[in-house]
């Protein structure tokens, strides 16, 4: 037997100590199940062993240091598990190696150094954990890692780890959850990444300008920091960012740059909670692709734009708590996607048009000054 798949089952026990004799082995995914105990120092015996996928299960103990034997091993997934402990350094003997998939664990320790020997090694996640230390030199000799997924532990770095800014291979970047601080300098901008998640962090200073050079970016995640000053136009340039989150910072002010309208591969655009003021620009109708605009608690004022009717994907749009006047254009009843219309704590009147009724959203809540007949909550002011 050369392959073992078990996968999405409801499977429970431990793993039978026959499994660990069956040295022909090349292939075990036991992923989703219900499996937990120890995975025994047995696994060693495994040497055929090129993929070993128990992620998704209810594992304890430590990770053996004889997982270091499986030499042909090229993807390791233990995520979603009770796996304690430190990372066995032997695991960087596995030269093989293309995936270190260890999220959603309790590992302690420091990040072994000998990783850095896994010179194939294109995938790294050890994301909410309790690692501590710091990321090692070593990892310079990661020339093909391509994922850095580091968030949610207890690591001695204050600000971003400078060995990841020479990691030239690098496209996903996650650094949130992890106390960081200081400005996010201009340096970040030198990475060709499409993914790069800095929030729930404790960064400072304003938005760098030079993230605008980072056009193959798909998603920016920036919220939950205590970042200030204005956005930066340049963000207009990132043409293939689906999502933009840089709600609750507090400090965000200044008008929305009408640059953002360029952003046509938009899904998602969250910015609650700043103070960011003006007047929606009209240019939010140029976000054809967008199913997710948030843009409550600040201190946007004026009308709202009657364009925002062309967004036929949107299904969230909160606009609450701003000062907002004038009425709900008619044009919302275009928006034959919309589920959830927040638009409370302003200053609207008029009625909610009957076009925007006939949608039969699940929430819409609206001001006390504003007449509805369809309102799925009571009225805020």
């Amino acid at each position: 037997l050369e392959v073992l798949r078990l996968y999405n089952n409801e499977l429970t026990d431990k793993i039978p100590l026959a499994i660990y004799s069956m040295s022909t082995l090349r292939e075990i995914d036991f992923d989703g199940n219900k499996l937990w105990g120890q995975l025994e120092p047995l696994v060693g015996n495994l040497v055929n062993l090129e993929f070993l996928y128990l992620s998704r299960n209810e594992f304890s103990g430590e990770i053996p240091a004889e997982i270091g034997s499986l030499v042909n091993l090229k993807r390791l997934w233990f995520q979603r598990n009770n796996f304690s402990g430190e990372i066995p350094w032997q695991i960087g003997q596995l030269s093989s190696l293309v995936d270190l998939i260890l999220d959603n664990n309790s590992l302690t320790g420091e990040l072994p150094r000998e990783i850095g020997d896994i010179l194939g090694l294109e995938r790294l996640i050890v994301s909410f954990n309790n690692l501590t230390g710091r990321v090692p030199g070593r990892f310079l000799n990661l020339e093909a890692l391509n994922v850095l997924m580091l968030d949610g532990n207890n690591f001695d770095h204050l600000t971003i780890p400078s060995v990841i800014y020479d990691m030239p291979s690098l496209k996903v970047l996650g650094l949130s959850f992890l106390n960081l601080r200081g400005e996010i300098g201009a340096d970040i901008s030198n990475l060709d990444l499409t993914d790069l998640f800095l929030n729930n962090n404790m960064f400072e200073g304003e938005i760098p300008a030079a993230i605008g050079t980072m056009t193959n970016l798909v998603r920016l995640h920036m919220d939950d920091n205590s970042l200030e000053g204005t956005i930066p136009t340049e963000l207009g340039d990132l043409v293939n960012l689906k999502e933009l989150k840089l709600h609750d910072n507090l400090d965000i002010t200044g008008p929305l740059p009408t640059e953002l309208g360029r952003l046509t591969s938009l899904e998602s655009l969250t910015l609650k909670n700043n103070r960011i003021d003006g007047q929606l620009p009209t240019e939010l109708g140029e976000l054809a692709n967008l199913v997710v605009l948030s843009l409550y608690e600040n201190s946007f004022e004026g009308p709202i734009p009657s364009e925002i009717g062309l967004l036929d994907k949107l299904e969230v749009l909160w606009l609450s708590e701003n000062e907002l006047n004038g009425i709900i254009p008619t044009e919302f009843g275009n928006m034959a996607s919309l589920d959830n219309f927040e638009v409370y704590s302003n200053e609207l009147s008029g009625d909610v048009p009957d076009s925007v009724c006939a949608l039969n959203p699940d929430v819409l809540i609206v001001d006390c000054e504003v007449t509805c007949s369809c309102c799925t909550s009571d009225c805020v002011q």
